[in-house]
């Protein structure tokens, strides 16, 4: 079985998950040697979802990849994943009417710390002297065309290091395939 770690990566990556809660080490600047990686931020991509009447929204805003790589050149696949970045102030703000201050405080820690599973903390995203989260919970499907536009006109704006990329693979993961709990019957 193939390691999904590359041995001559695994050091590097030790080296960096013993940083934790410090994330600085996440993302760079846009990969210069491919226009579309797993992981790429876009900003004014469009993103969809439905309000709790059933109701289509459309909104434009920052979004990560979420499609492996190699489904991303053109005319390979006819439509991409896409999660919603948001500011975290500004997502905090929203929070504090729901939450009282100790739970709030707490919230944020955690997810400053990566450890709410639907979001993706990341704290030196351009354009976010605060910090952004990627919302793991909406994600959402567009036509490709979207990310090839956005690539062409030169939408993206941060990448994945190599260890970050390591990173969210274990975050996607977890997310998306961590065990139910033992209350859970499927007899």
């Amino acid at each position: 079985m193939t390691s999904v770690v590359r041995e001559d990566h695994k050091h590097s990556l030790i080296e960096s998950l013993k940083l934790i809660p410090e994330f600085s080490w996440l993302v760079g600047l846009p990969n210069q040697f491919a226009d579309r990686l797993q992981g790429d931020f876009f900003k004014t991509f469009p993103v969809i979802y439905l309000d709790r009447t059933g109701e289509t929204l459309s909104v434009r805003k920052p979004v990560m990849v979420l499609n492996n790589t190699c489904d991303l050149p053109p005319g390979h696949s006819t439509m991409v994943s896409v999660a919603p970045v948001f500011d975290l102030e500004k997502y905090l703000q929203k929070e504090t009417g729901k939450r009282n201050p100790q739970s709030l405080a707490s919230y944020e820690r955690d997810i400053r710390h990566n450890r709410i599973t639907e979001l993706l903390y990341v704290p030196n995203l351009p354009d976010f002297p605060a910090g952004a989260i990627v919302r793991l919970d909406m994600i959402c499907s567009v036509a490709s065309e979207f990310l090839k536009e956005a690539a062409e006109s030169g939408r993206r704006f941060a990448s994945f290091t190599q260890n970050g990329f390591y990173l969210l693979l274990m975050k996607l993961t977890y997310h998306m395939t961590r065990s139910e709990s033992a209350e859970v019957s499927r007899i």
